[in-house]
């Protein structure tokens, strides 16, 4: 049976609980950098920051928002006392920023050319303005596109940032959102069909504004809404924007949060990190749970896999086994359906199998090469590569002494 092969695919995991909250929202606190995805950055994310200078609901479709200057000494506090606003609405009404879905698309129709200056205009009876986000010309940027067609999507020849019509009454396309989507491994890895259904990622929500902009340049096809998510109904209102709530229950939803914070491989972390890495991944999954997708997944480090014992799938995934992938690499996978993972059947698919070709190491065998991972550890190529970290990870000398330092 399918349930059988999946737990013959699956990695044990020692101690286990259920959780079972689906309508719980844990409250995600920007001072411990929860309200959004950093993509995997160690450096730079400033989307903890709160005071007056990034409002934590910033939401931006296909582009950069405005650039806020950030203030150093207004790191998020509770009691900080440049914003008392007690809601998003609120807090919204005291920064000057484009954000709403509307304002981007007004700005976005004269991207090409150099805009007019628009007028001012107050929001919700405040005296404060909002201006329309920054566009850059940004190096390899393909045209906008509104109301994109299938045939825009096969095209690939367009930055996507919005549905027409005739796609979305389609009913040969499964629709994928893409919480938390980093520069796009996720997107990068779908296929196009599936048993005649085409793939197509809806949405790709990203917290980071550098991350979500490099997401936008690796997969123009794929509309981008660049949001710090700190509440479920603002982000499902977002979502909404781009992707009919009608066809939310036909559609995959996917959450790969941050993993910085919950990786053993980053031992300066502290306990306190470790419980706010878990809170998002419980409000990642009441989230999707929230929208009453037709199947939900869930993907971070086997670490987080105890937490999250009861779903349907719960289980760490030798991903090494079920790809061809020259990396051992084990990831929890949570969902709401119990999937049936295959296994990949092919030969050994080593290092020196992944690089020789590109760096002109064919005449090498693959015994006499090594690797070296940030933490010291030396293999020889022809096995799989050490997890790779955000530390320095040297491959391809003779000998250890010609590695790089």
């Amino acid at each position: 049976s399918n349930e059988t092969k999946t737990h013959e695919a699956q990695q044990p995991v020692d101690t286990a609980k259920t959780k079972d909250e689906p309508n719980r929202e844990p409250q995600l606190d920007p001072s411990a950098r929860t309200s959004g995805n950093t993509g995997g950055s160690n450096s730079g994310d400033t989307s903890f920051r709160t005071g007056c200078d990034l409002a934590p609901g910033n939401v931006v479709i296909g582009s950069k928002p405005a650039q806020i200057p950030l203030d150093a000494s207004s790191l998020s506090t509770h009691e900080n006392n440049t914003c008392e606003a007690k809601t998003h609405e609120e807090y919204l009404d005291t920064v000057d920023m484009c954000a709403t879905v509307e304002e981007y698309q007004a700005a976005g129709k004269s991207v090409t050319t150099s805009p007019a200056t628009p007028e001012p205009e107050t929001v919700g009876g405040s005296s404060k303005h909002r201006r329309p986000p920054e566009m850059p010309a940004e190096r390899g940027t393909k045209p906008i596109k509104e109301l994109a067609t299938l045939d825009d999507w096969l095209s690939n020849k367009y930055t996507i940032i919005s549905w027409d019509k005739t796609i979305l009454e389609r009913t040969d396309v499964m629709w994928v959102v893409i919480l938390y989507s980093g520069i796009g491994g996720f997107s990068k890895g779908l296929p196009k069909k599936i048993d005649g259904y085409h793939i197509i990622p809806a949405v790709a929500v990203e917290g980071d504004t550098e991350v979500a902009s490099t997401h936008r340049l690796n997969h123009p096809g794929i509309p981008v809404v660049n949001m710090n998510m700190v509440n479920h109904q603002d982000t499902l209102n977002a979502i909404e924007q781009v992707l009919p709530r009608s066809l939310w229950s036909g559609a995959w939803w996917h959450a790969s949060t941050s993993c910085k914070d919950g990786s053993a491989a980053n031992i300066g972390t502290t306990p306190g990190q470790v419980t706010q890495w878990r809170a998002v991944g419980e409000w990642a999954i009441a989230l999707m749970r929230k929208a009453d997708a037709a199947v939900w997944t869930f993907e971070n480090v086997r670490r987080i896999a105890p937490a999250f014992q009861g779903l349907p799938t719960a289980a760490v995934y030798p991903m090494h086994k079920h790809c061809k992938l020259a990396q051992t690499r084990f990831r929890f996978i949570g969902s709401s359906e119990v999937l049936d993972i295959p296994r990949y059947e092919g030969e050994d698919y080593t290092c020196h199998d992944a690089l020789a070709q590109r760096n002109g190491w064919t005449g090498k065998a693959a015994k006499d090469m090594v690797m070296r991972n940030s933490f010291g550890a030396v293999r020889a190529l022809d096995r799989k590569a050490f997890t790779v970290t955000s530390g320095p990870h040297h491959i391809g000398a003779d000998n250890v002494n010609s590695l790089s330092t």
